[in-house]
């Protein structure tokens, strides 16, 4: 049923796996080499008066407030007129085209790529000419005086196009990875299907000197307390500590899988969907570095030094091929802690510690958040380790309506806000069954802080869990539940005066929000993109921001980065996780074990609900906490059906 039984040689599953990797290599070796090359040449226009520009006379645009970025408005619209998209079909002219404008310069960019190089930069010198002439006109017709005519200069004209490629042996490794990785799922599913349908659900001891859980505490604690700006210098940013652990933990998982030490699901439902999920993404990593990157001219940062630059192509493609490696690289860890946690977990005595020890650093994360709120002193800043540095500065709240939003060892509030909002139903079973009174103190830190963030994301995220585990408690809790709504609403804004009045105009001012609209504005250039290469992408961590810019919203980033097929094959790992969860809270021994797979369930929900309200996997708190829950998920899911089958032998 697995690689043992397929080692063994069953035909059809040999059969599946040679066909595969035959095709694989096929694909590594053909795409790469006889890809269309892409070829890019851009240009920039500086709008210009004349040295001797003095007189009594004045150009009529002059007298308007930033009058030269007036007309490299009203030239930039020329381009993609009706009138010059025939004229360049007259030419013969068949590249694309995009025209940015700099929104504090009277600079036009243009970026053009194509099929043929000479096409391109024939199509840039046409529309450089078109440019030219349209600023002329416009200024002539409105009687502009000779001395104060604006010229243009024009910079960064390459006589010759960049070809926009990564590198073909990342290509062609790339594809030699999703094939195998597809392959070997492939042959399992043929060899699942033709073997007993009862899995063997027993797992051998692995307890030892380091047990696996003792590892998931430990990322938990790695991922929550120590603070995420800290990594291993030389590595730079996948040199996180929580980072480093999960990408052992893959090593370790695959050396005992291998072994034959996790035999308890040959191809599991969370097996399936990682495979998938990692299959999908090399193949989007291997498509990128066949097609490569370039910025379009209309894409830029919105703020910062990068905002009235474009990166040529040797520049983009350094960038995109350092972050394509380690969008690989997260990737690996995520999966890691994920099958680590789902298959290395035994009994449920050892998931009870797990969730225990990761309530405890999050309260430790929440402590943090509420002392820095009402002094303004984050604690996480005293946090130095041997060996680690800070990649960036941290530990500084954001104000918001003169409240201080708290950040603790998260990069911002609203990654905070997600992680405490996220956990808050996995703290609250462990209060419901802590046989003290003390056990509460983990709900009420976490619940302080994902307020205390004043952030929207967690309010929405909070709300999303809450609910999902509302809906599946007994109706005498959800009695008590009512009821305990109107006292919190007296006593809280008592005990935190002006909090939960902001947090209220956070969705009562939705329309006047900049952040609202600006994640509106971009989904046109978002959608355009994405339909440049549906399907896969290319390649996970390459829109990059720096260079880009920020899309608030996980959703369309993972469109953007692997696809379509990508896409759907994360959504509908997420799917797996929340089905196994669902099964636990309805086919659990006892109460403690239901409700146990309803909280791992409310929390992978409300975590993936914030991916449609910010950039969630560039966040390494939020990441870690999605697969952490996906592999909760999964050994709660394996250990319900080793109790069944215990049950039934």
């Amino acid at each position: 049923m697995g690689l043992r039984r397929l080692g063994r040689g069953s035909l059809p599953g040999w059969a599946v796996l040679w066909v595969g990797l035959a095709l694989t290599l096929g694909a590594a070796l053909i795409i790469p080499a006889h890809a269309p090359p892409q070829y890019q040449s851009t240009a920039r226009l500086l709008l210009l008066l004349p040295p001797d520009a003095r007189s009594t006379e004045v150009n009529p645009y002059l007298n308007l407030p930033n009058g030269l970025i007036v007309l490299s408005m009203l030239v930039a619209q020329v381009p993609d007129g009706d009138a010059a998209r025939d004229a360049m079909a007259a030419e013969g002219l068949e590249s694309q085209f995009e025209v940015g404008l700099d929104p504090s310069r009277p600079v036009v960019t243009l970026s053009v790529e194509g099929t043929d190089p000479d096409d391109v930069v024939r199509t840039r010198d046409w529309l450089v000419a078109l440019l030219e002439a349209e600023l002329l006109r416009v200024q002539t017709e409105e009687g502009a005086p000779a001395r104060h005519v604006a010229d243009t200069y024009s910079i960064l004209a390459e006589p010759s196009a960049d070809r926009i490629q990564g590198d073909p042996l990342r290509a062609s490794a790339g594809f030699v990875a999703a094939g195998t990785v597809l392959s070997v799922l492939a042959a399992l599913a043929v060899e699942r299907r033709r073997s007993s349908p009862v899995p063997d659900f027993t797992t051998p001891e692995t307890g030892g000197f380091f047990p696996a859980w003792m590892f998931v505490a430990l990322f938990a604690v790695l991922l929550l307390v120590i603070p995420t700006r800290l990594v291993v210098g030389p590595i730079g940013a996948p040199g996180a500590p929580a980072n480093l652990l999960a990408l052992g933990g893959l090593l370790w998982w695959t050396a005992a899988t291998l072994g034959g030490q996790l035999r308890r699901f040959d191809l599991s439902p969370l097996r399936l969907g990682v495979g998938l999920l990692v299959g999908v993404t090399l193949l989007s990593y291997a498509f990128g570095h066949v097609q490569g990157w370039y910025q379009p001219a209309d894409v830029r940062p919105r703020y910062g030094a990068r905002n009235w630059r474009l990166a040529d192509v040797p520049e983009m493609t350094e960038v995109a091929v350092s972050a394509s490696d380690r969008g690989l690289l997260a990737l690996a860890g995520w999966v890691g802690i994920a099958l680590v946690t789902a298959e290395g977990i035994r009994t449920w005595r050892e998931m009870h510690r797990v969730l225990v020890w990761l309530v405890g650093a999050a309260t430790v994360a929440a402590a943090i958040g509420v002392v820095q709120y009402f002094t303004g002193f984050n604690a996480a800043t005293l946090i130095d380790l041997p060996g680690l540095s800070a990649s960036a500065e941290f530990g500084r709240g954001i104000a918001r309506s003169d409240l201080v939003r708290v950040v603790s060892t998260s990069t911002h509030p609203i990654e905070l806000g997600v992680v405490m909002a996220c956990l808050l139903p996995i703290a609250l079973h462990v209060g419901l069954y802590s046989k003290r009174l003390i056990g509460w103190l983990p709900t009420l830190m976490v619940g302080l802080a994902t307020l205390m963030t004043v952030s929207r994301s967690g309010i929405v995220v909070a709300a999303v869990a809450l609910v999902v585990l509302f809906l599946g408690w007994p109706n005498r809790w959800r009695m008590m539940a009512l009821l305990a709504l109107p006292v919190m609403g007296l006593v809280g804004p008592v005990a935190l005066p002006g909090l939960l009045g902001t947090i209220r105009s956070l969705f009562t001012n939705l329309g006047d929000d900049p952040s609202i609209t600006g994640r509106t504005d971009d989904y046109d250039l978002v959608f355009r993109l994405i339909g440049e290469h549906p399907l896969f992408g290319l390649g996970l961590f390459t829109f990059v921001p720096m260079v880009y810019r920020t899309i608030d919203n996980q959703a369309l980033v993972l469109l953007l980065e692997i696809g379509v097929v990508g896409t759907l094959a994360f959504f509908a790992l997420v799917l797996v996780g929340v089905g196994q969860g669902i099964s636990v809270h309805r086919r659990g021994r006892d109460d403690q074990e239901r409700h146990a797979g309803l909280a791992v369930t409310a929390s992978l929900a409300g975590v993936v609900t914030s991916y449609i309200t910010f950039d969630a996997l560039g966040f390494r708190q939020v990441a870690g906490l999605t697969f952490l829950f996906l592999g909760l998920a999964g050994a709660l899911w394996g250990l319900t059906r080793q109790v069944e089958r215990t049950h039934h032998g």
